[in-house]
């Protein structure tokens, strides 16, 4: 995954946070927040 890529999933993810309620429509909220938290922790390493 090219670093440009990686900024685009963050940026996605972080996108569906902020549209919560529709993501919990989906049953997407837990998952998006464990994908977000994973993807800042890469980025710190």
């Amino acid at each position: 995954m090219t670093p440009t890529e990686r900024i685009s999933v963050i940026e996605m993810l972080e996108l569906m946070e902020k549209h919560k309620d529709f993501a919990k429509k989906l049953g997407l909220v837990d998952s998006t927040k464990i994908a977000i938290d994973e993807r800042k922790q890469i980025i710190r390493d």
